[in-house]
């Protein structure tokens, strides 16, 4: 993706990367989007997601880990995407 600032965006930009808001300019701008998006989400949404967030992290804490070739080969089976062994 390709994207055009105006010279003031642009410099603005490479000023917030400069007082180390964010390491780079797409770090910065990825950051943008993600706090916009999470903006547009319903309350209902947010809380859902932010339940869920605290339940994964209390599961990592009391220890209730998975290795990650399972995680993923579940997560593979729940998209009803191929294995790996069957590649």
């Amino acid at each position: 993706m390709t994207i055009t600032l105006s010279d003031e965006l642009d410099m603005f930009l490479d000023e917030e990367v400069r007082r180390g808001v964010s390491r780079s300019r797409t770090e910065y701008l990825q950051d943008l989007l993600q706090e916009r998006y999470l903006g547009s989400l319903g309350e209902t949404e947010r809380k859902e997601l932010k339940r869920a967030i605290r339940q994964g992290l209390d599961d990592a804490e009391a220890g209730r880990l998975i290795p990650l070739d399972e995680a993923f080969a579940r997560l593979k089976a729940h998209l009803s995407l191929p294995s790996s062994k069957q590649q």
